[in-house]
């Protein structure tokens, strides 16, 4: 009986080519999860930025007008 387990936890060509194939695919996962992170922090700054923009400019509006 412990032949038998020690048989089947060998692992196969096919076996190791498959979880070889599931750690590129979990790898790049991460690195897109990443950049995708990076890309919302840089949306949610540019859009505070946006607003600021726009205040300075009703602001230099109204300076102008006096």
């Amino acid at each position: 009986m412990s032949q038998d387990l020690l048989k089947k936890a060998e692992q196969t060509p096919k076996n190791q080519e498959m979880y070889m194939l599931i750690e590129y695919q979990a790898k790049s996962i991460d690195k897109h999860s990443k950049q995708l992170e990076e890309n919302v922090h840089t949306k949610v700054i540019i859009s505070q930025l946006e607003k600021k923009i726009d205040k300075l400019e009703k602001e230099l509006d109204s300076l102008r007008g006096k």
